[in-house]
């Protein structure tokens, strides 16, 4: 089923594990945003609350796969 209708923004945001990416993550959460986060290391702790994806941007499955659950979690 997928995710009901919400007012709140998303950001999704690929490479949110270490420096420019996790920066933005923070952000976007204390601007509010509803989180997608994905990377190929570990998304830090304090960001777990949001949906994660272990994801290698190389493989267009595990891309296509992140954007139906995107789509289906946050709308």
């Amino acid at each position: 089923m997928a995710a009901e209708k919400n007012e709140q923004p998303v950001a999704v945001i690929v490479g949110a594990a270490t420096g420019l990416g996790a920066a933005l993550a923070g952000v976007a959460r204390s601007r509010g945003y509803r989180l997608a986060l994905a990377d190929a290391m570990d998304i830090p702790e304090d960001l777990q609350s949001a949906l994660v994806t272990k994801l290698d941007v190389r493989d267009a499955n595990s891309l296509n796969a992140f954007a139906k659950d995107v789509f289906h979690h946050l709308g």
